[in-house]
């Protein structure tokens, strides 16, 4: 079995570039686009999620933790204009996001976006490691 990008346990914080790599190879198998459903579905195909990891749940134990991280990887692409969301829902890449191949791309725009992210006071949401692990 190749080496997973990322794995989602009960608490802490999964890979996220490892997690925006597969939602980008997710989307090319899905022709360039595809509603959050069918990236969801594929990127657990691809990156073989086992059962036991989407059950895991985030606090409010509603939402599964590899939806809720997905959700992330997503908005983390749109930030390095990888992706768009185009429509509610749907998503599809950029000509930029066509072209990103490697775990090292989406680090650097990872890295890049949180930057960003820090040095602008107003906007304080990204995801940030659950307390079990500090």
């Amino acid at each position: 079995m190749a080496e997973r990008n990322f794995v989602v346990g009960e608490a802490g914080l999964p890979n996220i570039p490892g997690m925006m790599l597969v939602t980008v190879e997710a989307l090319r198998h899905l022709g360039g686009s595809g509603k959050v459903p069918e990236i969801v579905e594929k990127v657990i195909e691809i990156e073989g999620v086992t059962e036991d990891e989407q059950f895991f749940t985030m606090p409010n134990n509603k939402t599964p933790r590899v939806n809720y991280y997905l959700a992330w990887a997503r908005t983390y692409l749109r930030s390095g204009n990888v992706a768009v969301n185009s429509a509610r829902a749907f998503w599809e890449l950029t000509e930029a996001g066509k072209s990103i191949k490697t775990i090292q791309e989406v680090a650097t725009i990872y890295g890049h976006v949180n930057r960003e992210q820090r040095n602008n006071p107003s906007n304080k949401s990204r995801p940030r490691r659950s307390k079990e692990v500090e």
